[in-house]
């Protein structure tokens, strides 16, 4: 499932909008009983979870939406400064490998949950986003792998932000390279299957 915060609640208290966290996505709900769900718009009761659906016509997809709303639990953050090996971030997991030092090297899985490198750490190895979840390159870290993206993943390089490596992205969420606070880099092949949406910003570069 997707995390992000209920931003409106609309008069009849069971649709309103939802915003994806990292990507700042909204999407409309309906048929929701938020306050069975203890769900407001004032933090931090309206942080939650949610699945994101489509609407598909003549096999087109005409719209998203967010669907089978819930409070989001506590998430659980990891912060790796130094050398590590193989991680995996599931659901409500948050792992932050940050500083030159930081260097993971293996294999890195994402179920759902969100891994971030930044300040120059680095992950030299394979990594699968998967399950709505979301790997964040930023800071000059870098992505020395190919990284794989399915069910929903999303991909966000920015802010200097590197990926040597390719990218394939089937069925996957969002893939953001650049944005207002810097530019991103993917230096390998992106062969993209099917993805909900793109951004590139000017002055990035994907040179596969």
């Amino acid at each position: 499932m997707a995390r992000g915060i209920v931003t409106v609640i609309n008069s009849d208290g069971m649709s309103g909008q939802v915003q994806q966290d990292e990507t700042n996505d909204v999407f409309n709900f309906t048929g929701q009983d938020l306050t069975g769900l203890g769900l407001t718009t004032t933090a931090p009761n309206n942080s939650c979870k949610f699945q994101i659906s489509t609407q598909v016509v003549e096999n087109k997809i005409i719209g998203t939406y967010a669907s089978n709303l819930i409070a989001a639990p506590p998430l659980n953050y990891v912060t790796v400064s130094g050398p590590s090996g193989s991680i995996t971030a599931n659901e409500d997991d948050v792992y932050t490998i940050s500083s030159k030092a930081g260097v993971v090297s293996g294999s890195v899985v994402i179920n759902g949950g969100k891994v971030i490198v930044e300040q120059n750490a680095q992950i030299n190895g394979p990594v699968n986003v998967t399950a709505d979840g979301m790997l964040v390159a930023r800071g000059g870290a870098q992505v020395v792998g190919n990284v794989t993206i399915n069910s929903g993943g999303s991909l966000k390089v920015v802010k200097t932000g590197v990926v040597n490596g390719s990218v394939g992205i089937n069925g996957g969420g969002r893939l953001m390279v650049g944005n207002a606070d810097g530019i991103g880099t993917i230096t390998g092949l992106v062969d993209i299957a099917g993805i909900r949406r793109v951004d590139i910003s000017a002055g990035s570069v994907i040179t596969g």
